[in-house]
């Protein structure tokens, strides 16, 4: 869906350049640093970069890649889980 945003429809980011203009070099940067599946050492690392940036606690493994992002709400009283490949 991103992709045909990004190609020219309606622009979903319209009130936010800098926000479309970020996820725009995030995605770039993993481009142009491919790895191997299940050996994303460098995509874990800045991954878990730019979580901790965004102020969000991140746990990592020691044994795989890949890390856990915990946004931890107000109140406590639900959870909601997000999923993301990076393979």
């Amino acid at each position: 869906m991103f992709a045909i945003y990004a190609r020219g429809g309606k622009d979903m980011f319209s009130t936010d350049t800098k926000l479309f203009d970020w996820l725009v070099e995030v995605r770039r940067y993993f481009h142009m640093h491919p790895e191997i599946s299940h050996q994303e050492y460098g995509t874990t690392k800045k991954i878990a970069s730019l979580l901790k940036s965004m102020g969000v606690d991140v746990s990592l493994f020691d044994d795989m890649t890949g890390a856990v992002g915990t946004i931890k709400g107000v109140t406590g009283k639900k959870t909601l889980g997000l999923r993301a490949d990076i393979d």
